[in-house]
């Protein structure tokens, strides 16, 4: 079963444990990854710019 980067986002917010996004080779998605997980800690308001 696959899941999409923002459900992987929300899994590693969820969890109690510490989590590292570390290195990783050109289009494995991390960045992507990344990004979508600052999103759900700190998203972007339209109303604040």
């Amino acid at each position: 079963m696959s899941k999409t980067l923002t459900e992987i986002a929300q899994q590693l917010k969820e969890t109690d444990k510490k989590v590292q996004l570390i290195y990783a080779f050109n289009g494995t998605g991390m960045a992507r990854l990344s990004r979508e997980f600052k999103e759900l800690v700190a998203p972007k308001n339209a109303g604040d710019e």
